[in-house]
């Protein structure tokens, strides 16, 4: 952090692995940060690198409201908790539980378990409001479906059948509905 710009000479992907490799050189003296790409980086020492997990809770319904006569399985979202691995700096097994902090460039969190022999540390990422990320790394709740009281799921039935984020057809939709229904009337 702050060190400088970096300016990278080489860029290499293991075509085995899909592991990239950069080759660069810290240029201490640049530090106009503006309209630079920012990377997050660790050093790759397994003594001071830790997992953790990182939770994201969704809407527990995936509709904006429940109308009668609907089943709840129907409108209970089974997948309100999505969670994935974060790596962080070996300072970070100091952290408590109840403890809020934030990930560089991720936002806030608050730490739920503490990290004890081989389980790693669970952490619930804190919602800020924005429907925009920190970061291009985007989380695994669809900050913009859930706003519209959509829950992921919901979004992605929509996405399948061709419905825009306004709940309507897409004209690619409104056209293949159209020579669907074009087919069938010359059938009979």
């Amino acid at each position: 952090m702050q060190w400088g710009n970096c300016n990278i000479s080489k860029v290499s992907v293991d075509a085995a692995t899909g592991k990239i490799s950069l080759v660069g050189k810290i240029d201490e003296a640049d530090k106009v940060f503006k309209n630079t790409a920012k990377v997050t980086w660790l050093a790759n020492d397994p003594d001071s690198l830790i997992e953790i997990d990182v939770m994201e809770y969704d809407h527990l319904i995936t509709k904006p409201k429940i109308e009668d006569g609907d089943d709840p399985a129907d409108v209970f979202n089974k997948n309100s908790i999505q969670k994935s691995v974060a790596y962080a700096e070996g300072a970070c097994r100091q952290i408590q539980k109840g403890c809020y902090f934030q990930f560089q460039r991720r936002g806030l969190h608050i730490c739920d378990k503490i990290m004890l022999m081989n389980r790693n540390m669970v952490c619930n990422y804190i919602p800020d409001g924005k429907l925009t990320g920190m970061s291009t790394v985007t989380g695994m709740v669809d900050v913009k479906a859930s706003a519209k009281g959509l829950g992921t799921v919901e979004k992605k039935k929509q996405e399948g059948a061709g419905v825009n984020e306004a709940g309507e057809k897409s004209k690619g939709q409104l056209n293949k509905e159209a020579a669907k229904a074009k087919k069938m009337a010359a059938k009979a």
